[in-house]
């Protein structure tokens, strides 16, 4: 998959199907005095993201303006 970043997104994982049976991403961590090597078996669900973003019929002026992730974060914690 040709990407010029040095890390793969969300959406790239997804639509490269590299979390399914036959698709593998590879994390390379480098330090000093040690190499992890990790590989990504779930991804978020960007595509719930995009529904709760996109697919409301208005605006909910309870929640405000806040980026649906934030929300989330935000009723998670108790806040």
């Amino acid at each position: 998959m040709p990407n010029n970043d040095v890390e793969l997104g969300a959406a790239q994982v997804i639509h490269g199907h590299l979390t399914e049976q036959n698709g593998t991403e590879f994390l390379i961590i480098a330090s000093q005095n040690k190499t992890i090597i990790a590989r990504t078996i779930a991804i978020q669900d960007i595509e719930s993201y995009t529904l709760r973003d996109r697919g409301r019929q208005k605006r909910d002026a309870r929640v405000g303006m806040l980026p649906p992730k934030a929300r989330a974060s935000h009723y998670q914690s108790g806040e």
